[in-house]
């Protein structure tokens, strides 16, 4: 017996984590997603207990409603996984009361009442953000981006989506980053596209450059948690500056992908690079 619930345990994980981990949501994905969700719903009883036990309903319902039509918006399961979301929601409104705005928000652009889906969105968004669930927060961003480039507001869903890329840029999700710049550039062109600078070692900064260089908004910018872990490392352990600022810029220009990085510090009322470093 115990061989056997170790088992449906393992085939409930995997079937779990095909819909989780990487959840795109695209129509080439989302046979396959709904046949894995179907596969973790059989074996459910395997973790009973455990966190994906309440997960599933929330992801299979989403991996459902991507790309279904009216069908499947009122079909028995997906009408199973809202009970049981309302009824989670209502116990702990913290930790599900987003996950049933985000579903239902589907369900309703499904249905085409998109006047109650982005009311839906906005609260699910909302929601996950005040709790602290980040992942679920960019989700909420993206399908609420990819609602409004289907009904064909774009600046609307250009908004959304660079929230949504913030958010999974938080997270540390770089394959979900990749995935949002190579199938929605156009939504992206806000951060995506800078002008580039070309500057020789020494150079005096214009004040116009300056100017350009002031005006990024700190949302523009952003370490993930690993670089920030090998900048304190660097700090930690170099003790000459010369040897520290070599180092922090290695970590900068690696964590950007950059060839190369130049160091702007200001100097006697000027603009100076001191130093430049290339890809090791």
């Amino acid at each position: 017996m115990l061989a056997l619930a170790t088992l449906r345990t393992k085939v409930l994980w995997l079937g779990f984590q095909s819909v989780f981990p990487d959840i795109k949501l695209e129509p080439k994905f989302t046979m396959v997603l709904k046949l894995e969700a179907a596969i973790a719903q059989e074996y459910l009883d395997g973790v009973p207990g455990l966190f994906v036990s309440s997960l599933l309903p929330f992801y299979a319902s989403l991996t459902q409603l991507a790309n279904g039509d009216e069908s499947s918006a009122m079909c028995d399961n997906l009408q199973q996984n809202l009970q049981k979301l309302q009824q989670w929601a209502n116990l702990a409104p913290s930790n599900y009361l987003h996950k049933l705005h985000l579903v239902e928000a589907e369900k309703y652009r499904v249905l085409g009442k998109y006047y109650q889906a982005m009311e839906l969105y906005d609260r699910a968004i909302a929601g996950a953000k005040e709790n602290g669930y980040l992942q679920e927060e960019a989700l909420g961003n993206e399908l609420a981006a990819k609602f409004y480039l289907d009904w064909g507001k774009e600046k609307v869903a250009a908004g959304y989506m660079q929230e949504a890329y913030y958010c999974y840029s938080k997270w540390g999700a770089k394959a979900k980053i990749i995935h949002l710049q190579a199938n929605y550039p156009q939504l992206l062109t806000a951060i995506l596209q800078t002008a580039p600078v070309t500057i020789t070692h020494q150079e005096t900064i214009t004040p116009t450059l300056m100017g350009s260089l002031t005006s990024i908004s700190n949302n523009d910018l952003f370490l993930d948690l690993p670089t920030v872990i090998k900048a304190a490392q660097a700090i930690s352990g170099e003790i000459e500056l010369e040897g520290l600022i070599a180092t922090l810029m290695q970590i900068a220009i690696a964590n950007v992908g950059a060839s190369r990085g130049c160091l702007i510090l200001q100097q006697d009322g000027q603009w100076l690079v001191v130093a430049k470093a290339e890809k090791v």
